[in-house]
């Protein structure tokens, strides 16, 4: 109680009752409404076990009733008591599990989730100039907020009017729990437990995205990352689309444990490994190479855009097609890599080869 926050509360419901605006979508278009309405309102939607009856909110397992944190049994789940249980569970989880890191992994765990409010949530200044010390945070919500409108709209057009949308309800719980299930989110989700567990590759990730996202190009590249992320969403969702492509990069993609034999990236990376140390590479001259390969200056194409594309435009189906790559083009300029990687008298076998024979 010594701290701001009553202040701070007394001043957000003097802010709250100014408020005063209309309704601008659905049945009650045009109905005036101030800024306490719309407070209760989402008080009642996240905290009331009686709204929560009225539209119906069971968990996944079609339960209507959960209990709290101390066994005391409660009739009704509520919004709230979902993402509570949900936080529960994740911590029950860590304290259940056989591994033998499992306390360092929910530490780990806690720490983040602490870190992620703090990012996100910490406030700065005090009174009038109080604003969130992340500035992108409010344009976040409101561009969230919107996405999830405008998505949930247009797979439920009535919804405005109805209230009703089978696909919110129904359809989007089994979308997401068939994603989270599938070998895919698996598999990614190994990639992130390895990462999290090798000190080493995380921090020259985590390098490379601040690099990314904070750098003289930062809002093209901010875009682009943001069009990736969604279409290897979009990817993830689709497993029977990409299965048979992630079949085919699984093969290059084999480690050296593997009865196969290892794949082109693990030897590319064994490769770059002995480029770069000192004994081969004194003076760190990739260093300097590999970054200017994909630079972009003065709006113009990165040397490594360039190359990609005069490969593509000479080992296209049809050499004097102009526009886009199509299906053939593809088809062909895969044939042309295999052959590249594993032909004995115009690959780079023959290169291997000239290279080894060499007079020393």
């Amino acid at each position: 109680m010594v701290t701001d926050l009553v202040p701070a509360l007394h001043a957000f419901a003097k802010t709250a009752a100014a408020v005063d605006v209309a309704i601008a979508r659905g049945p009650n278009a045009g109905k005036k409404v101030n800024g306490a309405a719309i407070v209760e309102l989402l008080v009642r939607i996240l905290f009331s076990q009686e709204h929560a009856k009225k539209l119906k909110i069971t968990t996944r397992g079609g339960k209507s009733g959960t209990a709290w944190v101390d066994g005391t049994p409660q009739g009704q789940v509520t919004v709230f008591s979902l993402f509570a249980d949900a936080l529960r569970q994740m911590d029950l989880r860590f304290e259940e599990s056989s591994l033998p890191d499992a306390k360092e992994r929910r530490a780990k765990w806690r720490r983040a989730r602490s870190e992620l409010v703090d990012r996100f949530l910490t406030v700065e200044g005090s009174g009038t100039s109080a604003r969130f010390a992340n500035r992108a945070v409010p344009v976040m919500l409101q561009t969230m907020l919107r996405l999830v409108r405008e998505q949930t709209n247009a797979r439920c057009p009535a919804r405005e009017t109805t209230l009703a949308c089978t696909w919110a309800r129904e359809d989007l719980g089994r979308e997401v729990e068939a994603m989270l299930v599938a070998p895919g989110f698996a598999a990614l989700a190994d990639m992130g437990d390895a990462l999290a567990r090798s000190d080493a590759p995380r921090r020259e990730l985590e390098r490379f995205l601040v690099d990314r996202v904070t750098g003289a190009d930062a809002p093209s590249v901010r875009r682009a990352l943001l069009a990736t992320l969604a279409d290897g969403a979009g990817l993830v969702a689709a497993e029977r689309a990409w299965t048979p492509l992630a079949r085919a990069i699984s093969g290059a993609a084999r480690p050296r444990a593997s009865t196969r034999g290892p794949g082109v990236l693990d030897r590319g990376l064994l490769l770059l490994d002995a480029a770069t140390r000192d004994t081969v590479d004194p003076h760190h001259a990739l260093d300097a190479v590999l970054p200017l390969l994909v630079l972009r200056r003065d709006s113009l194409r990165a040397p490594l855009e360039v190359f990609a594309d005069a490969i593509a435009d000479v080992n296209r189906y049809d050499a004097a097609a102009i526009g886009p790559l199509d299906a053939q083009d593809h088809g062909f300029l895969l044939r042309t890599l295999r052959e590249l990687l594993t032909s004995r008298t115009r690959g780079l076998a023959q290169l291997y080869s000239i290279v080894e024979k060499r007079r020393r």
